[in-house]
């Protein structure tokens, strides 16, 4: 789907049992929209590791839906997100996430 990532909304309901995830989307010219993250991550409770990098997507403009995104991972202990060079990205502060985090903006 152009825009969007709402195909993993589905990709992720036969995967309960994951503990590691990392979704690489660099240089993705056409992500505009990561609302479909809100409701992705809610079969993955036992994810313990999680990495996003959305490094040199230059149309991303908004990131809000992440912190609802997060609230099922109850198990997570290490997040890694990766900005950089997300040139239209309006500013967000997540200093109320309770884990282990490490951002690279």
């Amino acid at each position: 789907v152009h825009g969007s990532i709402q195909a993993l909304d589905k990709a992720f309901q036969p995967l309960r049992k994951l503990t590691s995830l990392t979704l690489n989307f660099i240089d993705c010219d056409q992500l505009t929209s990561i609302q479909s993250l809100e409701n992705a991550f809610q079969p993955l409770d036992n994810l313990t590791t999680l990495t996003l990098d959305f490094g040199n997507c230059k149309q991303l403009a908004s990131i809000q839906p992440l912190d609802k995104a997060f609230q099922p991972l109850r198990n997570l202990t290490s997040l890694t997100i990766d900005f950089s060079q997300c040139d239209h990205l309006e500013a967000v502060s997540y200093t109320h996430l309770t884990l282990p985090t490490i951002y690279s903006v």
